[in-house]
């Protein structure tokens, strides 16, 4: 199964490839003759090239139903029937964006605004709820996705909890968890990253598991669907977020005792970026919640 590549994303691997090809050919598209050749075949071998290593990248197991079900199973009663209630809300946000010719990350964006790699929207300000001190914005900077969700929590609204490390930014924040959209802006993975991803500050896994808790954005006339959504996907896939985050630690440890560093020295290094990560589908989630309630 490993040897196959996801269907989903086969087709964010084509959309990666031929980005970065056209980029290529903006830079040959100048030349003539023998020298324009040669920069086809060039830009042939740059594809395959990329198909390659986002072959490796991509080549993961679909999502197991039985080890869903069963980690499912052992949540209380009553969490389950509030991630189902949740589950049914984003569905009928994203069908709402969908009919309206939107999708959660077209929603933040300014008509005729064109998304561009690493610019966060909305373009004018993250998405900042004042009331539960709650921030989220979109980007899209890496292959394999169409873009992603960065949802935090700031430091104000932190009570008791201290970070193991602070960040170098005068406004402190905890990242919560990343949502990856895919090429039809459907929410399809979520992961962690390292501190110096997002120069956040940086709690243990356990407090960082009760800051989702707190994580709800109110949202305006602008972001509301969107808002709307990732409040409801937090909550229906609060068992996933909560595994990925204590194994977010869980790899912070190894690596240090790996490379004989201590932790801080790994939550700085630029070669690590993704700490955790584990596909989703809402559809799947909610006919074994239907089961499960």
């Amino acid at each position: 199964m490993m040897g196959l590549i996801h269907k989903k994303t086969a087709g964010l691997l084509m959309s990666s490839i031929l980005e970065r090809a056209s980029e290529v050919f903006k830079v040959f598209a100048h030349l003539k003759g023998k020298k324009r050749s040669l920069a086809f075949v060039i830009l042939g071998i740059f594809c395959l090239g990329l198909a390659f290593l986002g072959y490796g990248q991509s080549a993961r197991e679909p999502i197991n139903r039985k080890d869903l079900y069963e980690s499912l199973k052992k949540q209380p009663k009553s969490r389950l029937k509030k991630m189902q209630t949740a589950g049914q809300k984003a569905l009928a946000w994203i069908h709402l964006l969908e009919k309206g010719s939107l999708s959660l990350d077209k929603a933040l964006r300014s008509p005729g605004q064109i998304p561009r790699r690493h610019v966060h929207f909305p373009k004018q300000d993250d998405v900042f709820d004042e009331i539960s001190l709650s921030l989220y914005y979109y980007h899209a900077h890496r292959g394999m996705e169409k873009g992603h969700f960065h949802l935090f929590l700031m430091e104000e609204a932190i009570d008791t909890a201290k970070p193991l490390f602070t960040s170098s930014r005068e406004d402190g924040f905890s990242h919560l968890i990343a949502i990856s959209v895919d090429e039809k802006s459907r929410p399809f993975k979520l992961f962690t990253t390292n501190q110096w991803v997002t120069n956040e500050n940086w709690y243990k896994a356990k407090d960082v598991i009760g800051f989702t808790e707190q994580f709800h954005i109110h949202g305006d006339k602008h972001d509301w669907a969107t808002s709307q959504c990732l409040n409801a996907l937090v909550t229906l896939f609060g068992p996933q977020i909560e595994y990925l985050i204590l194994k977010r630690d869980e790899k912070i440890k190894e690596l240090a005792y790996e490379k004989k560093i201590d932790q801080k020295a790994v939550l700085e290094d630029t070669q690590i970026e993704l700490l955790s990560e584990m596909l989703i589908d809402i559809d799947l989630q909610l006919e074994l919640l239907e089961k499960l309630v």
